[in-house]
């Protein structure tokens, strides 16, 4: 992975994710571990990625593995909302698969978009969404 940048908008309470590169079954760790370390408080998270200048290099066994971990770490949390932007017709597979793989989960919901207004829109209607509030 090129590059990794994670920014927390007080404003609209959105945690915005931007990657550029190869992302390997470890670079998913990797950020899923800067997100705990940054905002492992928060007991709701509205999470924006734009995986659009990324590339996904992970077998379904490791997407697998990455639910589980997932399922551990959000199991604890009011709310977990997941909106990834991507481009490719295999992001978008892999991103229906995951969605699929995560859908059980009653606190943790994904979904992959092609528009950020889509996404955006998306994460607002979160149960527990309110723009501006710092209750965390």
């Amino acid at each position: 992975m090129k590059n990794l940048e994670i920014k927390y908008n007080p404003d609209d309470r959105i945690i915005y994710i931007t990657k550029e590169g190869k992302i390997t079954h470890s670079e998913t760790k990797v950020v899923l571990h800067k997100l705990l370390h940054e905002f492992g408080n928060f007991d709701t998270a509205y999470i924006l990625e734009d995986s659009r200048n990324s590339q996904l290099e992970i077998s379904l066994g490791e997407m697998r593995e990455f639910f589980l971990e997932i399922k551990k770490l959000t199991r604890n949390r009011r709310e977990v909302r997941h909106a990834d932007l991507v481009n490719t017709p295999f992001e978008t597979a892999m991103g229906v698969i995951f969605q699929q793989m995560v859908a059980p989960l009653k606190t943790y919901t994904y979904r992959c978009f092609s528009t950020d207004k889509a996404a955006l829109d998306w994460l607002k209607k979160g149960k527990f969404y309110s723009p501006g509030d710092e209750k965390k």
